[in-house]
């Protein structure tokens, strides 16, 4: 079995954004009611690992790690309050809010894992939003590592429990290999699963859902 030590704390993770780059906004739904939750979080939100943004013509905002990552290391979690959790009517609601090409955008960024439920869709806030899709990814969650190296892989929980935070094996992705400086962070769309709700919502604003992505974008990140 493979074992993974991943330092981390309380610090903030160092970000370089290009220049007009600002704290994400975030607008959600709450589970509760309807009523519309708005506050900040720091673009890094989840990340366990330096990284810039930057553009990539062709491809827009994509994001490159600063320093050696080792094979197995945590590269993002889903920490308590990264993820907004939609279900048909609240997403179709929201989105009906939004002009078509806000509507667009905001779908274009949804994802779902189908041991979740095929009943909910979820937005990752902060940068986690800009990973581009490649078949051949350099990071990918628990199961795709295990895939891949045919080893399960431990991660260290310690800053977890520090912190009082659920650590979530399925809802995290890891170093698929060794990342050299300018390594661009990648993962396989193809990984998500498309709820019929999502993926019928996504039809009406021509939105771009994981497998379609995927196909769209496969020879050009690959």
């Amino acid at each position: 079995m493979t074992s993974d030590s991943v330092e981390s704390s309380d610090e903030p993770i160092s970000v370089t954004k290009p220049p007009g780059e600002e704290t994400n906004l975030i607008t959600e739904l709450d589970d509760d009611d309807d009523d519309e939750q708005h506050y900040e979080c720091p673009s890094n939100f989840g990340f366990r690992v330096p990284y810039e943004v930057k553009e990539v013509e062709g491809k827009g905002r994509a994001l490159f790690v600063t320093e050696f990552v080792k094979q197995g290391t945590l590269i993002w979690h889903a920490d308590r309050g990264v993820l907004s959790k939609f279900d048909r009517r609240k997403l179709d609601a929201y989105v009906t809010s939004l002009p078509h090409d806000d509507a667009k955008r905001f779908l274009d960024h949804l994802f779902a894992f189908e041991r979740e439920s095929t009943e909910h869709v979820f937005r990752a806030h902060g940068d986690a939003s800009l990973v581009n899709h490649s078949t051949r990814p350099t990071v990918g969650n628990l199961d795709h590592y295990f895939k891949l190296h045919k080893q399960h892989l431990q991660i260290d929980q310690s800053w977890f429990l520090a912190n009082k935070q659920p650590f979530s094996p399925h809802l995290c992705t890891v170093a698929l290999r060794d990342l050299q400086v300018g390594d661009e962070i990648l993962e396989d769309y193809n990984f998500y699963y498309d709820p019929p709700f999502y993926v019928e919502i996504c039809d009406k604003y021509d939105a771009e859902y994981a497998q379609k992505a995927a196909q769209m974008y496969s020879d050009e990140c690959a």
